[in-house]
């Protein structure tokens, strides 16, 4: 069956005794190495008959359908998300309804999503030349790195859920930032502007944000995430951190970490716990099963420190090969200076894994004359086998498809910004194709 669309028939099995498929593309002349494809969560129905590869989502690519035993379901693993050698992904923050100017936020949102809905017609489709090249393959999911709402009221919630859940092509995979959860535990933030919650110094909002991660996660029927991406461990338990909100989940070559605000980041009022340990564990096991891994959490650098031990103790000798973040919502790709022009940590604190953030869906910067523009920015992201190339989009014209910021020059480049009156120079790489570190950091 042809899992990657190149009209080749490629080889798929069921590892023996377990709910494993696992793929080897076809060459032409004979097929290459094994592929994990996917997990299925269920037994399949009419003792193991009721299984099937069809085109499911009319996009070229075979997907695995079965009825699932004991019951009238029929579920799906869909092959372009999972068994093709490359996924790509959309990266943003900080959406953050309904900070600062409303009309200016919920335009940017609007354009956001436009955007990233149509970002495979970005530059006729193509990957710009110093990347290599190529056509933009579809995304299989939008990775939310934090600050959805400002403070998770329920108006706020409502525009997230329409612009994100209802209006986007694509699956979502959602992190919480502090604006969503640790700014509220205990504030006067979750009061009048929210008629439901009650009394000042109330958590509620905070606690609505972490049962909406846990619905997310844990939900049947939650059509704008897929549960069934969940990394299933060795004893077939999900890679799923109750206490902390930390999942991982599996996507073509690459297994991606969720860890919302930060990995040491808890909160005993709202039963939130540190990741750490979680995180230690999980590395491992994706690291014993050789794949790369790529972290996402939003705030990498205030509120825990790049130099974090603890964290760098984690993911230590693991196969890490990038971290996303977010958080500072005027910063966005690679920095190698700010926009204070102070030295960044270009990757993670004593390694060489690339660190970059993917800029504020809301985010307004200065001219010189002190006139304030918005910036709306996301990153666009390929992972390969062996590399990765990513490129910060623009979405300001909101009359065509997104651009490539970067244009066609790829590495470093001197980026402005002015903030009363002050000039402030950046340097960042905006557009890329790098290998992953070669050995485990």
């Amino acid at each position: 069956v042809d899992m990657n669309g190149d009209g080749l028939a490629d080889y798929v099995y069921n590892d023996s005794n377990t709910r494993d498929y696992w793929v080897m593309f076809s060459t032409g002349s004979g097929f290459g190495p094994d592929h994990k494809f996917a997990t299925r969560r269920h037994g399949v129905a009419d003792d193991g008959l009721a299984q099937w590869f069809a085109d499911i989502n009319s996009d070229g690519f075979a997907d695995y359908v079965y009825g699932r035993s004991s019951s009238d379901e029929l579920r799906a693993l869909v092959s372009a998300d999972r068994a093709s050698e490359t996924v790509t992904m959309v990266i943003i923050s900080d959406g953050q309804p309904y900070w600062g100017d409303d009309d200016l936020n919920v335009s940017l949102n609007e354009r956001s999503i436009t955007a990233i809905n149509a970002v495979t017609r970005a530059n006729g489709g193509q990957w710009p030349s110093c990347t290599g090249g190529g056509a933009i393959q579809q995304p299989a999911a939008i990775i939310i790195n934090g600050d959805l709402t400002e403070n998770f009221h329920s108006d706020e919630v409502e525009s997230y859920e329409s612009w994100y859940h209802r209006s986007a092509d694509y699956l979502i995979l959602p992190g919480l930032g502090n604006h969503d959860y640790a700014n509220n535990v205990g504030s006067d933030h979750c009061t009048t502007a929210n008629p439901f919650t009650w009394g000042n110094g109330s958590s509620e909002c905070a606690e609505r944000a972490v049962q909406y991660i846990r619905d997310t996660v844990t939900g049947e029927d939650v059509y704008y995430f897929n549960r069934d991406l969940i990394t299933l461990y060795d004893d077939g338990t999900p890679a799923w951190d109750p206490d902390s909100l930390a999942y991982s989940f599996d996507l073509g070559p690459v297994h991606f970490v969720q860890l919302h605000n930060y990995p040491t980041y808890a909160a005993s009022e709202i039963d939130i716990s540190s990741s750490i340990d979680w995180l230690r564990t999980d590395l491992q096991q994706a690291t014993d099963r050789g794949q790369n891994i790529v972290l996402n959490f939003h705030d990498y650098g205030e509120h825990m420190h790049q130099d974090n031990q603890q964290f760098l103790d984690a993911i230590a000798g693991q196969n890490v090969v990038a971290l996303f973040a977010g958080h500072i919502h005027q910063d966005y790709g690679r920095m190698v200076r700010d926009h204070h022009n102070a030295p960044q940590y270009d990757n993670v604190y004593g390694t060489d894994i690339p660190f970059f953030r993917s800029g504020g869906v809301i985010s307004v910067n200065e001219d010189a004359n002190g006139d304030k523009y918005p910036v709306g920015k996301f990153l666009l992201v390929e992972f390969g086998p062996d590399y990765m190339r990513y490129a910060v989009m623009n979405y300001l014209d909101e009359d065509n498809p997104p651009e490539f910021y970067g244009g066609n020059t790829c590495g470093i480049t001197q980026e402005e910004q002015w903030h009363g009156g002050e000039q402030r120079l950046g340097y960042v790489e905006l557009l890329m194709r790098m290998n992953y570190p070669a050995t485990p950091n």
